[in-house]
């Protein structure tokens, strides 16, 4: 990702920042040791973690986001909860996700995962 940032100038702030890529970086990392046997249990979760972060006030992408009180998507346990705590972050622009999403699927094939 830090390669395609370069390459298609997609850096600067609100964009896809070193801080972003480390945490896009990390939930897929669990994304794939959590799901370990289950395939498309892990791919459903990587996209998870990619639409997570594209979420923002207005764009509410937690379609793949685990639900019940204790999922670590703060916007699904908060309204399993019945609470209203989840405060929505700036998220990734529409148009970068497009750029990252490639890389994505590409990182959630099943030969590269099976």
């Amino acid at each position: 990702m830090r390669k395609l940032r370069k390459e298609k100038k997609l850096g600067g702030k609100g964009k896809l920042t070193d801080k972003m890529i480390d945490r896009l970086q990390n939930y897929y990392g669990v994304a794939v040791r959590s799901n370990k046997g289950d395939l498309e249990g892990m791919k459903s979760a990587i996209l998870a973690g990619l639409f997570h972060c594209s979420s923002s006030e207005g764009r509410e992408y937690h379609t793949y986001c685990p639900d019940g009180l204790y999922s670590w998507c703060k916007f699904k346990s908060d309204r399993a909860k019945r609470t209203n705590t989840y405060r929505a972050g700036a998220g990734l622009p529409v148009s970068i996700v497009k750029e990252v999403k490639p890389v994505f699927s590409r990182l959630s094939s099943d030969e590269l995962l099976g």
